[in-house]
C-alpha cells in the first residue's frame, strides 16, 4: 500500500541490473514477477464495472470533452484554426474496460447531435481476458546506460520483461506509433503517474515534432 506499480516494475529492473552474471537469480526473478503479473490479473478480473447513471458519466465526459480551455490548445496557424477538438486517441493504461464503457455510455446517450466527436482507444498495455491484447508487465526505461549491457547479452531471457520486448506481440504500440506521425496533435493526462518504467513510450509521444 505504500508504493506503486512504477515502483514494483522500477525495483525488478535495479534486482535485474545487480544480477547480469547470475542466470539462475534472473530466472527466479523472472518466475517471481510472472507471479505478482498473474497475481494482478486475478484480482482485476473479481473487479466489477459499475454501470454509470448518468450524472456520473457526465462527470467524466466533461473532464474528456469539454475539459480543455480555448487559449490551451495550441494554434497551428496565423489564422487561429487549431489542432481541433473533434478527433480524440485515447492512450489507455488501464486493463480493465472502464474507460470504454463511460465513451460507450456517452455515445449511447448523446442527444447533442452538433457535438459528435471521433475516438480512438488503444489499451497500450494490454487488456483482461484478451488472446490478441495480453497484459503488459515490466520496465520501459531503454535510456538508462545498463541497457546496452543487457542487450550485449544477446539473450532475449534478459529481456522478456522490458516493455519494448512485449509491445511488439501486439499491434498496439504500432498503431501509437502511426497517431504520432500522422498529424499534429496535444496532450492531456489524466492520472498518468509518468515514471520512469514508461519513458520510452513518453519520449515517443513528446519528443515528436508533431506535438504541440
Amino acid at each position: 500500500s505504500l508504493n506503486s506499480w512504477v515502483d514494483i516494475e522500477r525495483t525488478y529492473y535495479h534486482i535485474l541490473k545487480l544480477n547480469l552474471k547470475e542466470k539462475k537469480e534472473v530466472e527466479k526473478l523472472n518466475n517471481d514477477f510472472s507471479f505478482l503479473k498473474k497475481q494482478l490479473e486475478t484480482y482485476l478480473s473479481t473487479l466489477k464495472i459499475p454501470e454509470l447513471k448518468r450524472a456520473s458519466f457526465s462527470q467524466f465526459i466533461e473532464h474528456f470533452f469539454y475539459g480543455v480551455d480555448y487559449n490551451e490548445v495550441f494554434d497551428v496557424n496565423e489564422n487561429e484554426h487549431s489542432i481541433g477538438t473533434q478527433n480524440y486517441y485515447f492512450l489507455n493504461f488501464n486493463y480493465t474496460d472502464s474507460l470504454k464503457s463511460v465513451l460507450d455510455s456517452f455515445f449511447l446517450q448523446n442527444t447533442n447531435k452538433s457535438f459528435n466527436p471521433s475516438y480512438q482507444l488503444n489499451h497500450i498495455h494490454g487488456k483482461l481476458n484478451s488472446k490478441t491484447e495480453k497484459i503488459i508487465f515490466g520496465y520501459g526505461d531503454e535510456m538508462d546506460s545498463k541497457y546496452e549491457e543487457i542487450q550485449n547479452l544477446n539473450d532475449n531471457f534478459y529481456l522478456e520483461k522490458i516493455k519494448s520486448f512485449q509491445y511488439f506481440r501486439s499491434p498496439n504500440y504500432r498503431n501509437l506509433l502511426r497517431f504520432v506521425n500522422s498529424n499534429d496533435y496535444q496532450v492531456c493526462i489524466y492520472g498518468h503517474y509518468c515514471g520512469l518504467s514508461d519513458r520510452v513510450m513518453l519520449n515517443e509521444i513528446f519528443e515528436n515534432e508533431n506535438c504541440k
